[in-house]
């Protein structure tokens, strides 16, 4: 799908450029501004799943890698967070949801330093036992799936912290009219 997504991310360009060459108000200008981060927010996020990720599944795939059910759990429960982030990202950004942008910004704890935990406490369990080179292997792509996971949700912070006005000073805020 990362075509399609580079196929939109291109229009979306293009017809940003293009109202940004009118004259705007700056409240406007500011939203086309946020508007344009967002979409190459969302285009780094696709290049994230076509590049990495897809490269970690087809790895996975061509070497018969198996997870433990214990790390299939957790890849899928933090892939439903990002998923979960991600969507309320665009949300956020779509709707000018300052709340649904807050959701998003609250989570880095839980995601990042969650995901950072696991893998530090995993390492350090890991060098302490014997492990097959399968497991090496599994243990090597768990780590980074859940560290492609990690630079998922730093692209949809970026895109919550627009709402919130917190990336850049110019973005989707109401300028007072005057």
């Amino acid at each position: 799908m990362d075509d399609q997504v580079d196929n939109l991310y291109a229009a979306i360009a293009r017809y940003l450029s293009k109202i940004g060459r009118e004259t705007l108000s700056e409240r406007n200008a500011d939203e086309a501004v946020a508007l344009a981060t967002a979409n190459s927010e969302v285009e780094n996020i696709g290049d994230i799943v076509e590049t990495h990720m897809y490269h970690l599944a087809t790895t996975c795939s061509a070497n018969s890698i198996q997870f433990s059910e214990g790390d299939l759990a957790t890849l899928n429960e933090y892939h439903s967070k990002v998923l979960d982030v991600f969507k309320t990202a665009i949300v956020a950004i779509e709707h000018d949801r300052r709340e649904a942008a807050e959701k998003v910004l609250e989570r880095e704890e839980e995601i990042v330093e969650g995901i950072d935990t696991l893998i530090s406490e995993r390492q350090t369990k890991w060098l302490k036992e014997d492990h097959t080179a399968e497991e090496m292997a599994a243990f090597n792509l768990m780590t980074d799936i859940m560290e492609n996971l990690k630079r998922v949700y730093e692209h949809s912070k970026r895109m919550a912290r627009l709402v919130t006005r917190q990336e850049f000073s110019t973005a989707l805020a109401v300028v007072p009219q005057e």
